[in-house]
């Protein structure tokens, strides 16, 4: 490869690696934030300052960043001349965005935080744009919950900068429905053949109910703060999921008796995400009622953001990450540890606060979870780079092409 050939495609990845600083970033401060509430007490003062945003570094830096450079690959298979005007300047906008909220909020710069938010507002529509683009000719279903999720990624933006006042538990919910719908679409998108008609309209169905849910949760946010309207909102969001894994149920059984190592990665992966999803949304109705039980504010968002988003993360990563990086991998060096440490550090995490009204003293265990997802990133990182790695030395064991779902 020449230089300039080298430094295009460094350039290229830019964002990913960008997205991944602060995922890092996100990841180390809700450590850090977690031993401290537990009481296990690590100084760092660099860093302090970002423990109340640890939720906005995952979804706006590292999710909000990398699921649009997820998109940007699948249009770089079109010509120049056939690519729409707004790929180029979304990532930079919403990333030049959020770095001002972040500099705002550290600075306490009302003005700056306002400024970020509405370019991270901007770059989202850019973003819908890109969308609308990628799949007015394809597959619209898969398209609509897409743009669900970014309207909730665009309000989220708009509603962080404290323009208005909003409900904690509406924003939070808010935050993670951008990921969770947007990851919604991508499983239509890839069981849209395999579905049959009943499956399109039982997704029909999902979507009708995920708008209601949306709307609900939006009039919640910033408008008309409600115990009935976010349980609605809840409510609708757990139909979605039933309706959802009802019909990728099948789809999923099906690909267990595939004998490819990346389809019985990803039905376990993705099944164990849908089980998480359900116990986080239930936790939210939950809290809903008891409400002298502030622990499970914790619960439900660490079982929607770490168990369900985080495991879909690991399930798509090895079919996303060849293609972003455009090197084959072996399908056969796939591992489960990743998920098992993840899923265990989460378990922790939610099953003591949920014990924690009744006096059992589980904080020093609760504050070092934490740590078995630092591991799980990290393990999944040294899997993907062995099994990428290996196809140079091995490339008669790379699979050939495997069904991937």
């Amino acid at each position: 490869m020449s230089e300039a050939a080298s430094v295009q495609s460094k350039i290229r990845l830019l964002p990913m690696f960008v997205a991944l600083v602060f995922m890092l970033l996100g990841l180390v401060v809700g450590v850090l934030r977690l031993m401290l509430v537990n009481g296990v007490v690590i100084r760092f003062p660099p860093l302090e300052r970002f423990y109340v945003l640890h939720s906005e570094l995952i979804v706006f830096g590292f999710l909000g960043i990398l699921i649009m450079f997820e998109r940007v690959i699948g249009v770089e298979i079109l010509p120049k001349d056939r690519r729409p005007i707004t790929v180029k300047p979304m990532i930079p906008i919403f990333a030049a965005g959020f770095l001002l909220y972040l500099a705002g909020s550290v600075l306490q710069s009302d003005a700056v935080v306002v400024l970020g938010g509405v370019l991270m507002a901007v770059g989202s529509l850019l973003f819908a744009y890109v969308v609308w683009w990628l799949f007015f000719r394809g597959d619209h279903l898969a398209m609509y919950f897409m743009l669900l999720g970014v309207a909730a990624l665009t309000i989220a933006s708009l509603v962080s900068t404290h323009i208005v006042t909003w409900d904690q538990y509406g924003f939070a919910l808010l935050l993670l429905s951008y990921p969770m719908l947007f990851i919604i679409g991508e499983r239509v998108e890839l069981t849209r053949f395999g579905s049959g008609r009943s499956g399109r309209r039982n997704f029909k169905t999902a979507l009708v109910v995920a708008s209601t849910g949306l709307i609900l949760l939006i009039i919640d946010t910033v408008l008309f703060p409600s115990i009935l309207l976010l349980g609605g909102a809840a409510i609708c969001y757990l139909a979605v999921i039933g309706i959802t894994y009802r019909v990728e149920s099948m789809s999923l059984r099906r690909l267990s008796t595939i004998r490819y190592p990346i389809n019985r990665y990803v039905t376990i992966h993705t099944t164990t995400a849908y089980y998480w999803i359900t116990v986080g949304l239930a936790l939210l109705l939950l809290r809903l009622v008891w409400t002298s039980n502030p622990f499970l504010y914790d619960a439900f968002i660490h079982s929607i953001g770490v168990g369900y988003v985080g495991t879909m993360i690991l399930a798509h990563g090895p079919i996303i990450l060849p293609a972003i990086l455009k090197r084959p991998m072996i399908n056969k060096t796939l591992s489960l540890i990743p998920l098992l440490l993840l899923t265990l550090g989460n378990l922790i995490r939610v099953a003591g606060d949920l014990v924690k009204p009744f006096y059992f003293d589980l904080a020093a265990v609760i504050g070092y979870s934490g740590l078995l997802i630092l591991v799980a990133v990290l393990a999944f990182f040294i899997m993907m780079m062995h099994a990428m790695r290996s196809t140079s030395s091995s490339p008669s064991s790379s699979s050939s092409s495997p069904q991937q779902n």
